[in-house]
């Protein structure tokens, strides 16, 4: 099984109740940016490779790989750390569910 994780700024009743992503405020780019360049990630300016798998940088969010099928663990890391710059969230919107960054924590912590 599959989990993309989108970082953003999003409603979050709308993700639970009807998977529906309503951007509230686009992440700021130039902290994505300077992530992606910290880093070291390879791409076009909007899709990156990070630890194998696509990163894309989508209309006012980040859509990151979490579980493809193992933890992408520099991509939770990368998560975290847009985590802690923007004060974003994380949707697993195939689930319809807000992701805790403990739960993140958890993951990589359980890939080790």
């Amino acid at each position: 099984m599959f989990h993309r994780l989108l970082a953003g700024h999003f409603k979050a009743d709308a993700v639970v109740s009807s998977r529906t992503l309503n951007v509230v405020r686009p992440i700021d780019l130039e902290a994505v940016s300077r992530l992606v360049e910290e880093a070291g990630l390879e791409g076009d300016g909007r899709t990156f490779k990070i630890a194998g798998d696509t990163m894309k940088i989508a209309d006012g969010y980040v859509d990151c790989p979490w579980l493809m099928p193992q933890v992408n663990r520099e991509s939770v890391k990368f998560m975290l750390r847009l985590c802690e710059e923007t004060e974003c969230m994380f949707v697993d919107l195939g689930h319809g569910e807000v992701v805790d960054t403990g739960v993140l924590r958890e993951s990589i912590a359980a890939a080790r």
